[in-house]
């Protein structure tokens, strides 16, 4: 899900990707829908629209998994605000599963499908790569001040290496140019090797702060030596004009809390920060939602401030003033996100499998103002109706 005032009458709206609805007789086709916000709240006002295939002049086909990933910005400039949708499932030219992304920009408008075969984007589509596995938005590479996009092909090949994963940036959607560039772990300057399994580009989001873009990409099946899915992250920046590789982060980075382990996945969900309410410091959530702490796959969550990344911060439930405590299976991470509003910002960790809370959790880790606390179905007039699973994906607004 994705948040942003989609149709400028400035009331948040609520993208949501339910991949595996089914249209029609099409199983696990996928749709979208935007709630819309009002005075009232979400949902209070016009009805919702729901986005299909059709939605972006292509065909309604099984397992296209319309809406795996989503995304949405308005505080861009003038090209906002723009609405992303990726069809990682999506069949192209025949090739099963190759994935395309779908755009709408103000209004729902000047829809387009980009996959890649479009002319000018680097690449071609093929069976399995599953293009729009991951999507962000932002202003990365083309034309300052145009908003562009990165798309993860976690599945992609890599010369010989079997799914090795790369990412795909497209630039100016609102002009109509699709071009961009493509970066895997073989690109001139990204740290690592392309490794079979990999699935570089599985998880990609990216923030603005100042005249910086931040990207960062999440490659959770990683490999460190004969350590099996220990996990690594990513990162670029770019001007807005030109994307650059940066470092890449793991857990056997030098100052960083913890060392690699068989299984932890770090990088499987990740979420940026921008600075604001007199932090100046741009930061990285980074889940590990499979690490072993006092039992196995309690989870972790750790934050780093971008210009100091020795300076993280890890957190568990085990925490102070965490609400609940580490126990075997909670995967403590397994969602992640960030909200900012007028008087805090805070990081968002889901805990969807808590042993503890059955319906599941969200710890609220605040940055500035606030306090630490947690929303969970039984409490504070949040209805519990089974195993809820709550704080399986976490987001809202930011409000610069």
């Amino acid at each position: 899900m994705a948040t942003a005032d989609v149709d400028n009458d400035g009331f948040t709206d609520l993208l949501v990707g339910t991949p595996y609805e089914d249209v029609g007789s099409q199983t696990d086709s996928g749709i979208a829908q935007i709630i819309w916000g009002a005075s009232g709240g979400l949902g209070k006002g016009k009805a919702s629209s729901e986005l299909t295939q059709s939605s972006f002049g292509r065909t309604v086909t099984a397992g296209d998994q319309l809406g795996y990933a989503v995304d949405t910005v308005n505080e861009l400039g003038a090209d906002s605000p723009m609405v992303a949708v990726g069809v990682p499932g999506g069949n192209v030219s025949g090739q099963n599963d190759a994935g395309w992304a779908g755009f709408l920009s103000a209004g729902l408008s000047d829809p387009r499908a980009i996959d890649q075969n479009s002319p000018s984007l680097p690449g071609s589509a093929e069976a399995g790569d599953r293009f729009g596995e991951a999507i962000t938005l932002g202003l990365l590479a083309g034309t300052s001040n145009r908003v562009d996009a990165a798309v993860g092909i976690p599945s992609e090949d890599v010369g010989s290496i079997s799914n090795a994963g790369a990412i795909s940036t497209i630039d100016d959607l609102y002009t109509g140019a699709v071009a961009g560039q493509i970066f895997d772990q073989e690109t001139t300057g990204v740290p690592g090797a392309a490794e079979n399994g990999d699935s570089f580009g599985q998880v990609v989001d990216s923030v603005r702060a100042g005249s910086t873009t931040h990207l960062a990409v999440g490659v959770a099946s990683e490999d460190a030596g004969s350590v099996a899915d220990t996990g690594s992250v990513q990162l670029f920046s770019s001007n807005g004009v030109t994307v650059t590789p940066g470092v890449g982060l793991s857990q056997d980075t030098t100052n960083v809390t913890d060392t690699s382990e068989a299984g932890d996945r770090f990088g499987r969900q990740l979420v940026p920060a921008p600075p604001g309410l007199g932090d100046t410091k741009t930061r990285l959530a980074v889940s590990s939602p499979y690490e072993d702490g006092p039992a196995t796959d309690t989870g972790q969550v750790q934050i780093f401030p971008l210009d100091d990344l020795g300076a993280e911060v890890t957190y568990d439930q085990d925490s102070t003033g965490m609400v609940g405590s580490a126990a075997a299976n909670d995967q403590f991470g397994g969602g992640l996100g960030f909200v900012a509003g007028v008087g805090e910002r805070a990081f968002l960790v889901g805990v969807p499998n808590d042993v503890e809370f059955s319906g599941g959790m969200v710890n609220v880790i605040p940055l500035t103002g606030g306090s630490m606390r947690s929303w969970r179905p039984g409490a504070g007039n949040i209805t519990l109706t089974g195993t809820d699973r709550f704080g399986a994906a976490a987001g809202g607004e930011v409000q610069q």
